[in-house]
């Protein structure tokens, strides 16, 4: 044979090859083409059921205000109607206690104790502790050790997160107002907050 056609011999294997590469690259560029297309149809669908899931909880929101403010209209509703007889006389009188117990008094807001003493008075008692000033013992706490709260009522979720409903007589407001602890040879009491949380 002829260094010639030594020549174009070696050449086909040499062009055969090349044309296996490119078609090689244009099906994986085409597999990427694809890839590409697919992420950006789960990205443009994960932002809307984003943009849903945030329609949704503003919705809730909006439903949760507007429950809030019913209840707080009923609420001022039934205060404006109650006569002098039905209001208690005062809140509880503070005896002489200590500075330490003055200071972090001072720092409560008074309005605290005024806007639940009415309300739950009739359901238990209010003492008064060194540590936490006034708390509030429900009547089922006093007869009964067995007593604890977040027991009689449900958890729900909202869009406040999850909410306790109490179906406890005294009401809502000691779940979501203050906190609840446990005294030593007293039981379970409620120390008031004039901050509202889910629970």
């Amino acid at each position: 044979m002829s260094n010639q056609t030594m020549k174009k011999f070696s050449v086909f294997p040499l062009i055969a090859a090349l044309a296996f590469f490119v078609s090689c690259q244009k099906q994986q560029t085409e597999e990427e083409r694809k890839a590409e297309v697919e992420r950006q149809v789960q990205d443009r669908l994960a932002a809307e059921r984003v943009d849903a899931e945030k329609q949704r909880l503003a919705q809730e929101q909006a439903n949760l205000e507007a429950r809030e403010k019913a209840v707080a209209d009923r609420e001022a509703a039934a205060a404006a109607t109650t006569t002098p007889a039905e209001e208690p006389a005062a809140t509880p009188q503070r005896s002489a206690v200590t500075e330490r117990t003055e200071t972090r008094t001072e720092k409560r807001s008074t309005a605290t104790y005024g806007m639940f003493y009415q309300k739950l008075d009739p359901y238990g008692e209010w003492r008064e502790t060194n540590d936490y000033g006034y708390v509030w013992q429900p009547r089922e706490a006093e007869q009964s050790r067995e007593w604890r709260p977040y027991t009689e009522g449900r958890w729900v979720y909202s869009d406040a997160g999850w909410t306790w409903v109490s179906d406890e007589p005294f009401g809502w407001a000691t779940y979501h107002y203050g906190r609840w602890l446990r005294l030593k040879r007293v039981g379970w009491v409620w120390v008031p907050g004039d901050e509202w949380a889910p629970a």
